[in-house]
């Protein structure tokens, strides 16, 4: 049994006080239940540092303005998602992930900007902290987002994702599996603050499941907010050279 310090108020010197074990344990408790939320913390304090400088940025770059059309996006990203009831899923659902994506422009419109990507992503971070507190990892080596057609900083995109997770234990709790398929589909929006640097927030609908390879398959189906940072590799532009009157060329 632990004791803290406590003022005698009589005579004002202190004294000894036990601390109940039952009140240990559930400190303790509570301190275990709270722990997984750190990381939620952390995606607000990123999500802080990431969009407060944005001001600023546009002020001090007139590149981003319009910024030249890129050809590979590597990024870091890190998300929170709450359930859904829906179907055999519950609400009671939260989920930390966390990450880095590899993008490839597959295709581009006739003005030259992008309007198919192929996206990569890496998930060395999952964590369910409801209704259980389950550690894990994953990858969605299949994805495809849509860029609209608009200029400026800011760019709108619709991003798909397919892949799978794996986690020490049974995800969902219950007669399933520790190895389930993922799936998320919703729209972003990519923010310059630089040529080559861009922030992005984004909106996914996120479902896991073990499509039925278990005895039984209770999904998970969430609202996942996302935030980026990217780094570009541009597009080289060919630049033609002009015959002067004389026809010498420059």
């Amino acid at each position: 049994m632990h004791s803290h310090f406590k003022g005698n108020g009589e005579t004002g010197s202190p004294r000894w006080v036990a601390c109940p074990s039952s009140q240990r344990r559930s400190f303790s408790k509570r301190l275990r239940a709270d722990r997984p939320c750190v990381c939620s913390y952390v995606l607000v304090a990123l999500a802080i540092s990431l969009i407060a400088p944005l001001p600023s940025l546009a002020q001090s770059s007139s590149a981003a303005k319009d910024p030249p059309e890129r050809m590979w996006d590597l990024g870091l990203w890190a998300g929170e998602a709450f359930g859904v009831a829906m179907g055999s899923s519950s609400s009671d659902v939260r989920l930390t992930t966390a990450g880095f994506q590899i993008d490839r422009v597959i295709r581009h419109r006739a003005d030259g900007r992008a309007q198919w990507e192929y996206v990569l992503e890496a998930e060395p971070l999952f964590v369910t902290t409801r209704p259980q507190t389950v550690w894990g990892g994953g990858f969605s080596p299949v994805g495809l987002k849509w860029d609209f057609a608009a200029k400026g900083r800011w760019k709108p995109y619709v991003q798909w994702n397919g892949g799978a997770v794996f986690t020490q234990q049974n995800v969902p709790p219950g007669r399933t599996q520790n190895f389930n398929f993922t799936t998320s589909l919703g729209p972003g929006v990519m923010i310059h603050v630089r040529q080559n640097r861009a922030v992005s927030v984004g909106v996914r609908f996120w479902h896991l499941s073990n499509a039925g390879l278990a005895h039984s398959n209770p999904s998970f189906n969430t609202f996942q907010f996302v935030i980026g940072y990217h780094w570009f590799k541009l597009k080289s532009r060919s630049v033609s050279k002009v015959a002067p009157a004389n026809g010498r060329p420059s």
